[in-house]
């Protein structure tokens, strides 16, 4: 049987083999999955917000890219929530070049945020990931993003399998 493991809001959980890491409440938020199917090791992150900064100065810039302290980073921001996320999973058994990325999410689930361009905030959680995992020069393997429904993500580490349960 597996572990289950349940991350909300905010939150990153990696483990190994036998777990199974589930998030609910996946609308405009972003779960992004990491996965090293030779090692069985990966982590799943319910991010919710683009980024902390928008224009980041160099201080930040090196905190992210790898010169930072990774408990000062926040699970809570897509940028900053893939960042720890690759290091958690490396640093469980995971090798980065081996790595499975998936993402669930991006939705346009509250039309009435202006702050955020043309797609909502979904959108741009989606356009912060692509462009932070580009950079990490992580491909994505495969992804269930936009619309305006809300899912549940179920992450199996025995197989590397997501399933989700679309909420209507």
């Amino acid at each position: 049987m597996n572990k289950e493991i349940l991350i909300r809001m905010g939150e990153l959980a990696v483990a190994r083999g036998n777990a199974l890491i589930t998030t609910g409440g996946i609308g405009s938020c972003l779960a992004i999955i990491a996965y090293d199917p030779e090692s069985k090791v990966g982590g799943m992150a319910h991010a919710m917000l683009p980024q902390r900064n928008p224009e980041p100065n160099a201080e930040v810039l090196d905190r992210i890219v790898g010169r930072y302290d990774k408990r000062s980073l926040d699970s809570k921001y897509v940028d900053e929530a893939i960042y720890k996320l690759v290091q958690e999973v490396e640093m469980t058994g995971a090798k980065k070049e081996n790595l499975e990325i998936k993402l669930v999410g991006g939705a346009r689930m509250f039309q009435s945020l202006s702050k955020y361009k043309n797609g909502g905030v979904g959108q741009e959680n989606l356009e912060v990931a692509k462009k932070t995992l580009a950079k990490l020069k992580l491909p994505i393997r495969s992804q269930d993003v936009g619309g305006n429904i809300g899912k549940i993500v179920k992450f199996n580490l025995n197989n590397g399998l997501v399933r989700i349960i679309t909420k209507i």
